[in-house]
C-alpha cells in the first residue's frame, strides 16, 4: 500500500493520525501537503487555562473552568489596577448590616431612617435632636409600669403627634386630621433590661409638623391616657386642650391651670388629695370618683359644669358656687357631715335643677336637704 493510500485509510477508519507525519489535502481537483498538527492542534487544557493561548471569539461549551486554573483576578479589580470598578457601577446591596461600620472596624452608614431632626449617634442609632421641643407646650408624663404597654390615644391640631420615649427613640403618628385620635404605645422592656419593672419611665408628647418632622407645631386638643401606672403628668401649656382622661393611674394631683379650653376631664381611680379646678368656665364634665385619699374639691367659677361624679372618695368639705347649669351631682359615700352638706348646699346657686346623690356620707341624714330643695335642687338620700 502506498504512503498516500495509508493516510487515505486512516482518515477513513476515523484513526488518529501521526503527529510527525504530512497530510494531503484535495481542494477542486488541486493537492496540497501540510503537517498533521496543523490540522489537528492538541489542546492541553489540564494545567492552565495560559497554554491555550488567547481566545478572541466564539462561545464557550464546555463546563466551567476551575478556578485552580485561572488565578485570584479579583485583584484586577483594586484601586488604580488595570479593571477598576467604582461602587456605583456595582449591584444594588441587600437589606442587612452586614457591612455596617462599627467600633472596631469601618463600613457602610445604616440605612436612614427618613425622618427629619435626627443625628446619626457614635452606637450606630438614628437619635432624635429633641432638646427644643421639650417645652411648656409638652405634655410630661412619668409611668412606673412593670409589664405590658403603655399606650393612650391623642389629637392635636395639626394632626400629627411625637412620643419621646423613655430610651429616647421617639414615634410619630397620625395622618393629618384634627378631629382623628391616634394610638400611641410601646411595650414595657422585659427584665433584665433597662427601664424594666418599675423603673421609672418618662413620656413627652407634643404636636408635630408632619410624619417626618419633629418640629413643634400646633397644640394637642385630646389625650387619653388611662392605666398607664403614671404618677406624674404635667398637660403644660395647651391652649386648645378640651378632653383630657388619666383614670386608672397613680396621680396624687391634676394641674390644669394652663388648659383654659378644658371641656371633659376623666381622673378617676387615682390617688389625688385635693381637686382644684375652679375657674375652668367651660369644663362640662368631671369624672373624679374613686380617689380615696381626696379630702376637698374646690370646683367654684366653673359656669359650664353639667355632670360631676366625686362618689367613694374620702371628702369633708366641698364647693361649688357659681355653677348654674348642673344636671347631676354625686357625691356619695364619702366623709361629708352634716354641716358639710349644708355648707355645699349654701354654695349652689339659686335656681338649679340638678339631681343631688348624697347616700352614705356621715351627715346624710341629718343634714338640711331643704337648703337645695327650696332652690330647685332634687336630693337623693
Amino acid at each position: 500500500m502506498s504512503s498516500f493510500d495509508k493516510r487515505l485509510t486512516e482518515i477513513q477508519e476515523l484513526t488518529a493520525p501521526s503527529l510527525d507525519d504530512v497530510m494531503y489535502v484535495v481542494h477542486d481537483g488541486v493537492s496540497y501537503q501540510t503537517d498533521v498538527d496543523l490540522l489537528f492542534p492538541t489542546f492541553i487544557g489540564n494545567e492552565d487555562i495560559n497554554s491555550v493561548g488567547t481566545i478572541l471569539s466564539g462561545v464557550w461549551n464546555a463546563t466551567p473552568i476551575s478556578g485552580e486554573y485561572i488565578g485570584n483576578h479579583s485583584t484586577t479589580h483594586y484601586k488604580d489596577s488595570s479593571d477598576e470598578i467604582s461602587i456605583d457601577e456595582l449591584d444594588e446591596p441587600e437589606d442587612n448590616t452586614n457591612l455596617n461600620s462599627s467600633i472596631e472596624y469601618h463600613g457602610l452608614t445604616p440605612k436612614l431612617n427618613g425622618y427629619f431632626n435626627y443625628n446619626l449617634a457614635g452606637n450606630g442609632m438614628y437619635i432624635p435632636r429633641i432638646n427644643n421641643q421639650i417645652s411648656d407646650e409638652t405634655i410630661k408624663m412619668t409611668s412606673i409600669k412593670s409589664s405590658g404597654n403603655i399606650s393612650g390615644e391623642v389629637r392635636s391640631s395639626t394632626g400629627y403627634v411625637a412620643i419621646q420615649w423613655w430610651d429616647n427613640t421617639v414615634s410619630i403618628v397620625g395622618s393629618g386630621s384634627s378631629t382623628t385620635n391616634y394610638i400611641w404605645s410601646k411595650a414595657v422592656p422585659s427584665y433584665p433590661s433597662d427601664y424594666s419593672g418599675g423603673s421609672i419611665k418618662k413620656i413627652y408628647i407634643w404636636p408635630c409638623a408632619s410624619s417626618t418632622d419633629l418640629t413643634k407645631n400646633g397644640t394637642i386638643t385630646r389625650i387619653y391616657n388611662d392605666e398607664n401606672n403614671l404618677c406624674s403628668i404635667d398637660y403644660g401649656n395647651m391652649s386648645l386642650m378640651t378632653h383630657v382622661y388619666c383614670g386608672y393611674n397613680d396621680l396624687k394631683n391634676i394641674n390644669l391651670n394652663n388648659t383654659p379650653s378644658i371641656t371633659n376631664i376623666d381622673c378617676s381611680y387615682n390617688n389625688i388629695k385635693i381637686l382644684y379646678l375652679s375657674n375652668h368656665p367651660s369644663l362640662a364634665y368631671i369624672k373624679a370618683d374613686h380617689n380615696t385619699p381626696m379630702t376637698e374639691a374646690r370646683l367654684d367659677n366653673i359656669s359650664d359644669l353639667e355632670y360631676l361624679y366625686l362618689n367613694d372618695c374620702s371628702l369633708s368639705k366641698i364647693s361649688l358656687s357659681n355653677c348654674q347649669y348642673l344636671i347631676s351631682v354625686d357625691i356619695q359615700r364619702n366623709n361629708l357631715s352634716a354641716d358639710a352638706l349644708d355648707d355645699f348646699f349654701i354654695t349652689l346657686s339659686d335656681g338649679g335643677s340638678a339631681e343631688i346623690y348624697i347616700s352614705g356620707n356621715p351627715g346624710t341624714s341629718t343634714c338640711d336637704e331643704s337648703i337645695a330643695t327650696d332652690k330647685g335642687y332634687t336630693i337623693y338620700s
